[in-house]
């Protein structure tokens, strides 16, 4: 389907039922909630959406400009970008929908709740959520001084590390698996592009008004910052939420061991 600017918005549908519709984070696309949509399918209607920029999905986003090619949009004008994507697939898929987002797909599940289109999800399933960020305009403009130096992988394992807090053992965990290595470190532009998109999230308290049945979801060995905080802080905001811990799972577990997440969203959906 196009989006209201254009952009040709991929997605690929499994199995029949009431509607899943899924977001991915980062370095992703649809194909990581792929493991989790293969345990569910025999009940539900999966919808495993390529946000722009990523998968099968046009790139009319804060990395290339608008259609009319004027230069990266801002971080407001790309997060309504993204909201307006939401908004145009829940369109085409009509009826009552139930959001599944991971990570910054959370955020944008959460986030499209709160604008008049998004009226068609009645429940959402969020997964560690990464509201709560710690940054800033200066460090946004720090990491752009490095790619525009081309320090691609130097501009990564700072914002990693020294922004995001992320544990040196975590990041030559990440750096052992070359193939994964390299493709994190040539999206270092649609990093920055997330961490604008960030400095223009609606504050937490905003969220107090998202009167949605949601679920919320971290791993036992997942960051404390920004994936467990958001979390909790989230579900202590919104009115109608539960917070469940998977124990052993970090921010990448859903695609390796997609049972208890899968199980966890069954019990949300049919109690």
């Amino acid at each position: 389907m196009r989006s209201p600017d254009g952009t040709e918005i991929g997605y690929l549908i499994l199995g029949a039922g009431p509607t899943l519709l899924c977001t991915h984070g980062a370095f992703s696309s649809g194909a990581e909630w792929m493991p989790v949509a293969g345990l569910l399918a025999d009940r539900y209607r999966l919808v495993l959406m390529d946000r722009r920029g990523h998968g099968s999905s046009g790139d009319h986003s804060g990395l290339t400009g608008g259609p009319a090619g004027g230069g990266p949009l801002t971080g407001r004008e790309s997060l309504d970008r993204e909201c307006e994507d939401l908004a145009a697939v829940l369109g085409v898929l009509g009826g009552p929908v139930t959001l599944l987002g991971h990570s910054i797909g959370g955020c944008l599940g959460l986030i499209g709740g709160l604008r008049p289109d998004g009226g068609a999800i009645e429940r959402m399933v969020a997964i560690e959520p990464p509201l709560v960020q710690d940054i800033d305009e200066a460090k946004v403009a720090r990491f752009r001084e490095l790619l525009a130096d081309g320090r691609y992988e130097q501009a990564v394992i700072w914002g990693f590390r020294d922004v995001q807090g992320l544990p040196e053992k975590a990041l030559d965990r990440m750096r052992r698996n070359p193939r994964s290595w390299t493709e994190i470190v040539s999206g270092a532009p649609m990093m920055v592009r997330h961490w604008e998109m960030a400095l223009a999230f609606p504050k937490p308290a905003e969220f107090a008004s998202l009167d949605i049945p949601t679920l919320l979801i971290h791993g036992s060995r997942s960051e404390e910052r920004p994936f467990k905080h958001s979390t909790r802080v989230l579900a202590a905001v919104l009115p109608d939420a539960r917070l469940e811990v998977i124990e052993g799972h970090n921010h990448v577990s859903m695609s390796r061991d997609p049972e208890p997440v899968a199980d966890r969203i069954r019990a949300f959906l049919d109690p």
